[in-house]
């Protein structure tokens, strides 16, 4: 029996190893989509250093660091854990050609939301804003104005 169980052992400790070193190409693959490896480490709050052990396997990442470098290079943080699905994470507004009307009526909605509850927030913030009603306008179908300005009421709130 000891030596069935020393199989198993070393088996799993194979796989164990085989998934470490998957993940540590995967990690040094998303690094790549960026510029330099100083940026991928600043991005995961470490130091150059610290990254090249990641990808060596000298030492484990943790979660903010993996988070840091995919949400700068766009990568998929399913991806890097997994390495199922897509890598790369569609900008779901890439390619969607905006209505100048459906423009107007959302920079509108919110310049009076933002009016009529005394609100200010700054220009990229409000910019973001008028892009995510927009999108949620086109996802949802056009919809009535008072679905619309309830969603766009969450939407200044969670940015506020």
């Amino acid at each position: 029996m000891p030596y069935a169980k020393k199989t198993l052992d070393s088996e799993v400790e194979a796989e164990v190893s085989a998934s470490r070193r998957e993940l540590e190409k995967r990690i040094e693959e998303v690094c790549n989509l960026l510029d330099t490896r100083a940026q991928a480490a600043k991005c995961a709050g470490v130091s150059v250093e610290q990254l090249a052990n990641y990808i060596q396997g000298r030492s484990k990442p943790g979660f903010l660091a993996l988070k840091g470098i995919c949400e700068e290079a766009g990568a998929s943080l399913d991806w890097l854990s997994t390495g199922e699905g897509e890598m790369l994470i569609k900008n779901r507004h890439d390619n969607i050609l905006i209505d100048d009307s459906l423009l107007g009526d959302a920079i509108s909605a919110v310049e009076e939301h933002l009016a009529v509850n005394k609100l200010i927030l700054e220009p990229e913030k409000k910019a973001l804003l008028i892009l995510e009603l927009v999108m949620i306008t086109i996802e949802d179908g056009e919809g009535d104005k008072a679905r619309i300005t309830g969603k766009l009421a969450r939407l200044v709130r969670l940015a506020t």
